[in-house]
């Protein structure tokens, strides 16, 4: 029989899979026949609500998914049902938080490629033991803070964490918003370090997982995910982000 040799949940995982991209294919057709029938401004403004509207309902479907898979994986006593049930949702958390990450990287990678076409590769080239150097000192003024934890006044204690935060976020900031070619060299050096660590962790997160509740199963999961981040970014932000431009454009 087919649910004993893959098992119920994974076959529960494709239909889930197959649902939402179904209730999202129906919601693209219903998306773009908004921007055919209306004007530009009116239609970002719709189209976007309607967008998010059709997010809300496919993100509760697939987290119904998740947490009905989540039950059946845990087995057959009904304290083990509830806590599959908790599982599930926190799978659906953690799904959510890999497509976010996802996202940001994918748009993070885009504002540096446009930013490299606009560059000088020699000046870049020339930049770059400038960018290293840079990145050497931050890495070392980490080391300082790390090593003055233990060396610290008891009453800047409960204030230093918070301060060393505030200026790890305003280094980052200004690194980003930076216009020198050095800036853009330590952005990609960034930005590559930091895509390579968290494909890392994806990749043994996904092996783990996938030892304990399969590969299949997994994989339909994550292709859950992956539509649910696809319609988000292309139609929720997107729009979101045409519409504020269009608010200050008509503003100006």
């Amino acid at each position: 029989m087919l649910f004993e040799r893959v098992g119920f949940s994974t076959v529960t995982a494709e239909i889930g899979f197959f649902a939402v991209c179904a209730y999202y294919a129906h919601a693209w057709r219903r998306l773009s026949e908004i921007s055919h029938n209306e004007t530009l401004g009116d239609n970002i403004r719709s189209r976007y609500s309607e967008a998010l509207r059709f997010l809300q309902r496919g993100a509760a479907l697939s987290v119904l998914f998740f947490m009905l898979i989540g039950a059946l994986e845990a087995g057959s006593d009904w304290l083990y049902v509830v806590a599959g049930v908790l599982v599930g949702f926190c799978g659906a958390l953690a799904g959510t938080i890999i497509g976010v990450g996802f996202i940001a990287f994918w748009n993070l990678w885009r504002e540096l490629l446009l930013q490299f076409k606009k560059a000088s590769p020699w000046r870049l080239f020339v930049s770059l033991p400038l960018a290293i150097s840079l990145l050497a000192l931050g890495l070392g003024v980490l080391v300082l803070l790390g090593g003055l934890v233990d060396k610290l006044p008891r009453f800047v204690e409960p204030i230093f964490p918070g301060a060393a935060w505030a200026l790890i976020a305003i280094a980052f900031y200004n690194i980003w918003i930076g216009r020198s070619h050095a800036a853009l060299a330590l952005r990609a050096i960034l930005l590559t370090a930091f895509t390579a660590i968290a494909a890392t962790a994806l990749a043994v997160g996904f092996w783990m997982v996938s030892k304990e509740m399969g590969r299949t199963l997994v994989l339909f999961l994550l292709g859950i995910v992956v539509v649910n981040a696809a319609f988000y970014s292309r139609w929720v932000r997107a729009d979101a982000l045409r519409d504020n431009f269009c608010s200050s454009a008509g503003s100006i």
